[in-house]
């Protein structure tokens, strides 16, 4: 497995929900897809990795004195649960 592969947060979530999104946005004898396509649309956004660091994620790691943030598209706390060293910048 690549490095970038193995640090990026697993986006399955955030494809699925687009393809979701998609389909109902296709669904012409739904009368609830554009809502429905609406919410899986900001449901792929919010699972969608930051290109680095959660913007909370400095904040929550000083004050629950842990090395990794709990956000799951936190790219820089990914890297850190892969087992990659921290951050020199963030020590």
């Amino acid at each position: 497995m690549s490095e970038t592969a193995r640090r990026a947060p697993d986006t399955q979530a955030a494809r699925e929900a687009l393809y979701r999104a998609l389909r109902l946005l296709n669904d012409r004898e739904n009368p609830l897809a554009l809502a429905e396509a609406r919410k899986a649309a900001q449901e792929a956004a919010e699972a969608v990795p930051y290109p680095w660091q959660a913007p909370h994620c400095a904040e929550y790691r000083r004050n629950a004195k842990n090395d990794a943030c709990r956000s799951r598209t936190c790219t820089r706390c990914a890297a850190v649960r892969a087992g990659d060293r921290i951050p020199v910048s963030d020590r």
